[in-house]
């Protein structure tokens, strides 16, 4: 019963309005770029340093870079939410996280390790483009998906600029974020619910890479 009872208050407590009015003014995700001195002179990034140096030596990416990831992600709040469902600090949709083994959102180290290994997945999957635009693209479909990338490449060839390179890419998105985008299959214009997805994954890479010059400044 007392049991029963506690859930019930959980539960109600859950559902209160009032509750993030209440709590948050004294619970602000970590700021690296803030006043916490101790932070920089110790060299640390975020409280989920030690997570992400573990996704760093399993994904093979820079550990500032995934910070940087992180940061634009979820600002290291752990329980946060987007708009589309996307939960936690690497904010995953439920249907990917499943994917990459994640059971429980609130758990930092799979949560930081899952975001890591789907950006290698990702940046393995389009092992055909090279140099510094593939990094680029990887964010990208992080971001927007991996069809949307497809997407913007094939507006970029159909425009005439080169879908190997960014700078390129990047136009097409924005373009593509219009009232309408390129059909290529028969050559016409057509509207483009996607929009807004197109402008945040220029958005994104744009944050991500801005974060990652930042980090820099803390040791590799």
């Amino acid at each position: 019963a007392e049991a029963d009872s506690l859930d019930s208050w959980i539960g109600r407590y859950n559902s209160n309005p009032l509750r993030d009015s209440i709590r948050l003014p004294y619970i602000h995700p970590f700021n690296p770029r803030g006043k916490d001195t101790l932070a920089r002179n110790n060299g640390y990034i975020s409280p989920y340093d030690r997570f992400i140096r573990k996704a760093a030596d399993s994904s093979g990416f820079d550990r500032r870079l995934i910070a940087a990831m992180l940061y634009q992600e979820s600002h290291f709040h752990i329980e946060a939410v987007s708009v589309s469902g996307a939960l936690g600090l690497a904010q995953m949709v439920p249907s990917t996280a499943s994917l990459m083994g994640v059971t429980d959102h609130l758990d930092p180290e799979s949560n930081i390790v899952a975001g890591a290994m789907y950006l290698r997945k990702i940046y393995r999957q389009i092992y055909y483009t090279q140099g510094d635009s593939h990094l680029k693209f990887a964010l990208a479909a992080y971001s927007s998906g991996l069809g949307n990338l497809v997407k913007a490449w094939e507006y970029t060839d159909s425009v005439g600029l080169d879908p190997n390179v960014w700078e390129d890419v990047r136009e097409s998105f924005i373009m593509m974020a219009r009232d309408s985008v390129f059909s290529v299959e028969d050559s016409t214009m057509i509207p483009c619910p996607a929009g807004p997805v197109y402008m945040q994954a220029v958005h994104y890479v744009n944050s991500v890479l801005s974060y990652y010059n930042k980090f820099k400044a803390f040791p590799e």
